[in-house]
Order: structure tokens, then C-alpha cells, then sequence
């Protein structure tokens, strides 16, 4: 498990680029309180603001993180990482430069998918996919269809559109 988070918060780290968000999708609220400790270690209090959203904060504050998490980005600061979970899949107008995702079933995958460079200003938009090593909460084989769908498209330019229709 720490192995895996470590890998993980190295890459998302390592995607994320000054100025802009990236955004981050764990499948289950452990593992994203346990990245963000991660990628905070990592960051040493330098570079961009880490912010954490998921379902179990309590209503006022889920809305602080959540009005945080979206609020605009200076193109000039260090910028901001988002680890969140399907709390932020739909319904939120967020975009983000680099998106992390835990591998989930493909309709979340496309969900998560749609805020990477949503309003299309991103001028190196990259989506970065991770096998967790549980598929919980999810289907073991909705998981796996996933996978399989995603090393068919590695390396492609994606739209929510192209992979709607997969």
C-alpha cells in the first residue's frame, strides 16, 4: 500500500505543472487522505497548494474545500493539486491540466475523465491512469474492462466524446 501511494504521489507531483490544477480521483476516501499526506510529504510545504476533497467532511466544510478546489488558479503561482473522489466525478465545474485517475468502472473513468482540460485552454493536457491493487468499491471485472480499455487508448489523443463511445 505504501508503495503504491508513493508511486502515486510521485507521478501526480511530477504531472503537475506550475500555474495550472491537476487533479486527482482515488476510488476510496482512505486513499485519498492517505495520497494527500503523500504528495504533502513530497512537497515539503513548497510548490502548489494541496487540496482535499471527499464525501465524509462535514457539509461547511466539504464546501470550503470544494470552493477552494475550484476557485481559479493564478497562471504566475505554483498552482494547485485537487485529490478528491467520486464526490467530484459530476456536477462540479472544474478543469485541470493533468488528471489523475484510480482505475473505476468506464463510466466514472469517462466522468473523471471530462475535467481534464474541460474548458480546453490546457496547452499539454496529460490523463494518467493507476491500477489500485483492490478494485473496491467497484466490480473486479468492471475494473478490469477499464484496464483493458485504457491500454487500448495509451498514448492517444482522447476526448469525453471518443471515449462516451467506446
Amino acid at each position: 500500500k505504501k508503495s503504491y501511494l508513493d508511486d502515486v504521489a510521485r507521478a501526480i507531483v511530477d504531472a503537475h505543472r506550475p500555474g495550472t490544477r491537476t487533479l486527482a480521483f482515488f476510488n476510496v476516501v482512505a486513499r485519498s487522505v492517505d495520497a494527500t499526506k503523500a504528495i504533502r510529504k513530497l512537497l515539503a510545504g513548497e510548490g502548489p497548494e494541496v487540496v482535499l476533497v471527499h464525501s465524509r467532511f462535514r457539509p461547511g466544510d466539504r464546501q470550503d474545500h470544494l470552493d477552494l478546489a475550484v476557485a481559479d488558479v493564478d497562471p504566475a503561482g505554483p498552482g494547485r493539486i485537487v485529490v478528491t473522489t467520486q464526490v467530484m466525478e459530476a456536477g462540479v465545474d472544474i478543469t485541470a491540466e493533468a488528471l489523475f485517475t484510480e482505475v473505476a468502472p468506464w463510466a466514472s473513468i469517462v466522468q473523471r475523465a471530462g475535467r481534464c482540460n474541460r474548458d480546453g485552454r490546457a496547452t499539454e493536457p496529460r490523463l494518467l491512469a493507476a491500477d489500485p491493487q483492490s478494485a473496491a468499491p467497484y466490480e473486479d471485472d468492471d475494473v478490469a474492462a477499464s484496464v483493458s480499455l485504457l491500454a487500448e487508448l495509451a498514448g492517444q489523443s482522447l476526448s469525453t466524446e471518443a471515449m462516451a463511445a467506446m
